[in-house]
């Protein structure tokens, strides 16, 4: 879907530098975007840190969402 190539655009920018906050769930699954959404809301994806919440998840969406609409609006510009 559309939002799965927003998601893949932006996990370079929310993957940490070290192996702990990498993304290991596979592409395209629902863990994976699961992941990605997290990060955006704020949550660090250390294992130590409590699991992301439903306002962590919240936010992630409205933000996925919000950049997902900017990515639509490119491709009629650009088409």
């Amino acid at each position: 879907t559309e939002q799965t190539v927003v998601l893949k655009a932006l996990l370079g920018h929310f993957e940490g530098k070290t192996e702990k906050q990498k993304n290991h769930y596979k592409e395209g699954t629902l863990a994976w975007a699961a992941w990605v959404i997290a990060r955006m809301g704020g949550w660090k994806g250390y294992a130590s840190e409590s699991k992301p919440g439903n306002k962590t998840m919240r936010i992630g969406l409205m933000k996925l969402e919000s950049i997902s609409l900017g990515w639509k609006l490119a491709q009629r510009i650009c088409a």
